[in-house]
């Protein structure tokens, strides 16, 4: 209906076309980037390594392009980006508070170490048990609530007994070890004064 139409349709094609490349562009970097700062894969050449990247990536893609792919795209993207995603930035979280620092807070004493250790092993064996029978009858949004609800008195309830520090002390020492000390280290970057 606009004036120049064939224009501004292949000037919505090139902007896809170009925002693909760039996206896949920096995938490949980034992961080549990881692969090559290895100590084992040092002297392998970079573009080698870019190359066979973009080579999974064609063998990968394959089947989106036969007449079912539209369907395996959708699923695909429904469970990366939707539960995947989640789960990945809550355990990126858990990983900085818990690992980040957790030497320091094992050697503190016993009680320490052993309220530290319940806390993480009792996250992941409850995590994984709730996980795998809440997504095997197929009623998540039930198992997330049951995950929420029930890490108090199955993981942090019994961590604090075990510790047997005041609740501000265990707080602080064993529930975010390593929080504090690295939320005091990334706002210290951005300090200009000594």
């Amino acid at each position: 209906m606009m004036k120049w139409s064939n224009l501004w349709a292949f000037l919505l094609g090139m902007t896809l076309f170009l925002l693909g490349i760039d996206s896949a562009f920096s995938m490949v970097e980034a992961t080549s980037t990881v692969i090559t700062d290895l100590h084992t894969l040092k002297r392998v050449p970079r573009s080698f390594i870019a190359f066979v990247i973009c080579f999974a990536g064609f063998l990968f893609s394959i089947p989106f392009c036969t007449n079912w792919g539209f369907i395996l795209f959708d699923v695909i993207d429904h469970y990366l980006c939707t539960y995947l995603l989640f789960l990945v930035g809550i355990f990126q979280c858990f990983g900085c508070g818990w690992g980040f620092d957790v030497e320091t807070t094992l050697e503190k004493s016993a009680e320490h170490a052993k309220s530290l250790k319940w806390l993480t092993f009792s996250f992941w064996m409850y995590l994984m048990i709730v996980g795998l029978i809440f997504v095997l009858i197929e009623q998540i949004p039930w198992g997330i609530l049951v995950l929420v609800v029930g890490y108090v008195p199955f993981c942090l309830l019994p961590s604090f007994f075990i510790s047997k520090l005041s609740f501000k002390r265990w707080y602080a020492e064993v529930a975010m070890c390593g929080v504090r000390r690295i939320a005091y280290s990334m706002s210290k970057l951005s300090r200009t004064d000594n």
